[in-house]
Formats: C-alpha cells, sequence, structure tokens
C-alpha cells in the first residue's frame, strides 16, 4: 500500500547571511526556521491560521550546525 504525502517544508529563502525554511505540519500549523549562514544560529516562528494572530515567535533557538554532517 502506497501512500501519497504533501510536501511538507521547502526553502522560502535564501538571502544575504538567512534561509528561511518552513514546515507546515498536518494540522496547518506553519513553522518556519530562520537559519543564520554564518553562524548557524536559528530562531523559530509559528503561524496557525485562525488562531495566531500572524506570525510569532517562540522560545525554540539552536544552532543548524549541530545537525549537520561535516
Amino acid at each position: 500500500m502506497w501512500i501519497s504525502i504533501k510536501k511538507a517544508h521547502e526553502i522560502e529563502s535564501f538571502i544575504d547571511n538567512q534561509i528561511v525554511v518552513m514546515y507546515r505540519s498536518y494540522t496547518g500549523a506553519e513553522i518556519r526556521y530562520y537559519i543564520n549562514t554564518v553562524s548557524g544560529d536559528t530562531y523559530v516562528t509559528e503561524f496557525v491560521k485562525g488562531i495566531t494572530d500572524g506570525e510569532q515567535r517562540t522560545d525554540e533557538t539552536f544552532n543548524a550546525w549541530d545537525y549537520v554532517d561535516e
């Protein structure tokens, strides 16, 4: 049995020293990861249509380069 899954993530932008990756969860929430390409420092925002008033920054931060093989 094959299950078709919609693409849930995409690179939204790559400007200067920042990459923005958007992930859309099955609940419809849009999670964006703002990654500094030099330092790897990353912060996260969330938007849930009909629930939040626009994109809101979360408390989640991490270094993306900790999760990338050299």
